[in-house]
């Protein structure tokens, strides 16, 4: 899984790099993800290595887009780094309980199977918020709210 989340955090971006919407490759590595979990969830004496294999090149990904897609949606860079800030705060925190959630799906059912399906619950989701966070109204949409006295100057 680990060699797997390198390629993929280093690949995926690398492969994007000249992309303004680098939403497709988010979509990519979400897809490979929620493979992974299904194949774990329906068959996962099949193929574990590919399962798992595809879900490390998922992740590896998408952390790798997950620092700088955001960075590149706004122009000010206070509003970038507080975006950055806010999703990556968000995302540490919901990263960190999934662990001990999984977990405590295995105890009460006693197999791993609610656990896949959180998990693939989570990326469809997460697949339907990639396609909300479009370069072109991510800007615009920022430029209405107010802004704190610390972001103004």
């Amino acid at each position: 899984m680990t060699v797997c989340q390198v390629l993929g955090a280093l690949g995926l971006p690398l492969l994007l790099r000249t992309m303004v919407d680098r939403r497709p490759g988010l979509w990519l590595a979400l897809t490979s993800q929620l493979i992974g979990f299904a194949g774990l969830l329906l068959d996962p004496a099949l193929s574990p290595g590919l399962w798992v294999s595809l879900i490390g090149f998922g992740l590896g990904a998408c952390f790798s887009l997950s620092l700088t897609l955001t960075l590149e949606h706004l122009k000010d860079p206070r509003q970038a780094g507080g975006l950055a800030a806010f999703v990556q705060g968000i995302g540490f925190i919901i990263t960190g309980l999934v662990p001990y959630l999984t977990g405590w799906l295995r105890d009460i059912s006693g197999d791993f199977q609610a656990s896949w399906t959180l998990l693939s619950a989570t990326v469809v989701l997460m697949l339907l918020v990639t396609g909300r966070f479009a370069p072109k109204g991510y800007a615009p949409a920022m430029a209405d709210r107010p802004q704190p006295a610390s972001l103004v100057n």
